[in-house]
């Protein structure tokens, strides 16, 4: 069995065909790793501004967040008492 210089281009075609799809193949993997390692180091930067607002509610005492809980409903009272009275008019 010969091989003759046709076959050869014909094999060499099909090879570097084979070559630019793996190379497709291999970008889009890329591609896609780079959108997961993103996707990882927000994930990462979410957890520790989460980590660090815990530390500090943590930190505070609990009167204070009471007291400040109890601010914010008193002034939402007087926002809601503020609308009744609006749509009276």
């Amino acid at each position: 069995m010969s091989l003759t210089f046709q076959q050869i281009i014909l094999d060499a075609k099909k090879l570097v065909i084979k070559i630019s799809d793996h190379e497709n193949t291999a970008d889009n993997l890329i591609s896609e790793i780079e959108s997961v390692c993103s996707q990882i180091a927000n994930m990462k930067q979410y957890q520790e501004e989460v980590e660090i607002l815990n530390t500090e509610a943590k930190q505070r005492p609990h009167i204070q967040l009471i007291s400040g809980i109890q601010r914010e409903v008193k002034h939402l009272q007087e926002l809601q008492a503020e609308n009744k009275e609006l749509k009276k008019h």
